[in-house]
């Protein structure tokens, strides 16, 4: 049996509320996001969080983006 990682990224946390909210698809998130397809589901299993500034910048971006669309 395997082990469900915990997400240590808050960041990941809200996406992943986003993605379920509007039903994303995981292709077009990494895209948005700027990422592969194979990072985007890491990000999302809680395997690795996201290192570049640039890319939790994106990420915090898309957050207040869709945090403004759902008031």
């Amino acid at each position: 049996m395997t082990k469900d990682k915990i997400i240590k990224d808050e960041r990941i946390i809200k996406i992943k509320e986003i993605v379920d909210k509007y039903q994303i698809s995981p292709t077009t998130m990494a895209h948005i996001i700027g990422i592969s397809l194979p990072t985007y589901y890491r990000y999302m299993n809680g395997s690795t969080v996201p290192q570049s500034q640039n890319t939790r910048n994106v990420i915090d971006n898309i957050i207040e983006q869709y945090n403004y669309k759902a008031k």
